[in-house]
């Protein structure tokens, strides 16, 4: 039974780690094929196992390359804990779910592999309009304006990120 070591929550990057720096895009080759291997490129959030178009997330702070700091994400999961950047691409949208966010990523995946369209998919979650659905962006704001020096932020619980717009790598089915 997999357990998951990263409690999957749509959040964002305090915007002090990644504006006005350049910051490199990915960890070294080296470091990237060590932190794959050391997960078996297996998800840390929802155990999704694939060969290809795994991320690596850096846990706390983007600077920190060391191991303890890394870890395998699969790119559904790795949007969600980008939320803000992953709206702006109009991949998500942020609504009130009864479900657990890796829930949503699982079902989005199964939904997709067995042909349905995402608004198939969508619909079985039972989605609540809440305050944040046309404006989620603005909510990504809202939380990096209130971030101060924290790391990450993260959007309180039952609000979830739905997927309203993929790529078929983006869930690799």
């Amino acid at each position: 039974m997999f357990t998951p070591s990263i409690h999957l929550r749509p959040g964002v990057t305090n915007r002090n780690q990644w504006q006005g720096a350049e910051r490199k895009n990915a960890v070294t080759p080296k470091i990237r094929k060590t932190v794959l291997a050391r997960d078996d490129n297996t998800c840390a959030s929802c155990g999704h196992r694939a060969m290809k178009w795994m991320h690596i997330h850096h846990i706390a702070d983007e600077e920190n390359d060391d191991l303890e700091n890394l870890a395998t994400l699969c790119p559904a999961c790795h949007a969600v804990m980008h939320f803000g950047r992953s709206m702006q691409w109009g991949t998500l949208e942020i609504w009130k779910v009864d479900i657990q966010q890796v829930e949503i990523v699982r079902a989005t995946r199964e939904g997709i592999k067995n042909g349905q369209s995402l608004q198939e998919v969508n619909a079985s979650f039972k989605l609540k309009r809440g305050r944040l659905a046309p404006n989620s962006m603005k909510w990504a704001n809202n939380l990096l304006e209130s971030m101060e020096s924290e790391p990450r932020a993260e959007l309180p619980e039952p609000l979830c990120a739905v997927f309203v717009e993929f790529s078929r790598w983006q869930l690799d089915v």
